[in-house]
């Protein structure tokens, strides 16, 4: 199952920044705004074929970051998508 988590940025409500964690592990970082969609993806290294093994463990800590963001007490205004339900108590 892809858990995936969005924040809309601080200046600009059309843009939001969303991070996917694929069932394989990979990471996909997705920028999208004003009709605009970029994306790019980061494997797991080993099998995976990854290169970006610092990078990759920075996204994941992004992710939690974001997903604390998005708890109803830290949250004014902001989408959240995916589950938060044991981010937001622990």
């Amino acid at each position: 199952m892809t858990r995936n988590v969005q924040r809309t940025g601080d200046m600009s409500r059309d843009v939001k920044l969303k991070l996917y964690i694929q069932e394989d592990g990979d990471i996909v970082v997705a920028i999208n705004g004003g009709g605009q969609l970029a994306r790019v993806e980061f494997c797991q290294c080993g099998i995976g074929g990854g290169q970006s093994p610092n990078t990759l463990k920075a996204l994941r800590n992004l992710f939690e970051a974001m997903e604390k963001d998005n708890c109803p007490q830290n949250t004014q205004n902001n989408t959240k998508i995916g589950d938060v339900r044991n981010e937001c108590t622990g």
